[in-house]
């Protein structure tokens, strides 16, 4: 069965990448920079948000709107920049409630304070 031998592909190449990153660090942190646009539009489309890749691009790297847009899509993407440049900064960090709790907050910041 092929399911078999999919277990024993994945370590190998999360090993492969892992032996990749201790020499590359900065150069997977430039990728994974220039991937946030992306993560946080497509993120944000799931929950309809009428923002574009382009005008997302430009709420995270020139603080600049365009078009009249909802302000909670405008903290929406801010705010999961925030997360992702958290995570990203604090790689080690162990996953638990307090954690989800402060992402959530994070999140929330600028939209519903109150369940922040």
């Amino acid at each position: 069965m092929k399911d078999n031998n999919i277990k024993p592909r994945l370590e190998q190449l999360f090993s492969t990448y892992k032996q990749l990153e201790k020499k590359n660090k900065l150069a997977l942190r430039e990728i994974t920079l220039s991937e946030v646009p992306e993560i946080v539009y497509n993120s944000n489309a799931i929950e309809n948000s009428t923002l574009t890749l382009e005008e997302t691009e430009d709420i995270i790297f020139f603080d600049k709107i365009k078009k009249d847009h909802d302000i909670r899509e405008i903290y929406e993407a801010k705010n999961l920049v925030k997360v992702i440049e958290f995570l990203q900064n604090n790689p080690n960090i162990k996953f638990n409630a307090e954690l989800i709790l402060e992402l959530h907050k994070i999140l929330l910041t600028g939209i519903n304070d109150s369940i922040a």
